[in-house]
């Protein structure tokens, strides 16, 4: 996915991994990928910078949206208002992940 963002003309501006890669083009056109590994609930997994897990919830990962025409999946409005609130949008774990 990195090399086709690169093509494209993006070129990494915070690498935040495991947590967070923040890919910029000249343009200031931003892609923010959060990696995850989903549970047999459908619930993501994202590993933090600390070690620990966090916990989106197969729900809030259940948003649907369009890119230009494209019909993507995205988070749901719920928790991204969350998010955009500083509201606890996601549950932590100091335990590794299971999957």
């Amino acid at each position: 996915m990195i090399e086709s963002l690169a093509g494209l003309g993006y070129r990494v501006h915070a690498d935040e991994m495991p947590t967070r890669l923040d890919l910029r083009d000249d343009r200031d056109h931003r892609v923010d990928l959060h990696p995850l590994t989903f549970d047999q609930a459908g619930n993501g997994l994202q590993q933090l910078q600390d070690g620990r897990y966090g916990t989106y919830t197969a729900e809030g990962l259940s948003g649907r949206g369009r890119v230009g025409r494209r019909p993507v999946r995205c988070l749901s409005r719920d928790l991204q208002l969350r998010f955009h609130t500083g509201t606890n949008a996601m549950t932590t774990t100091g335990t590794t992940s299971s999957c």
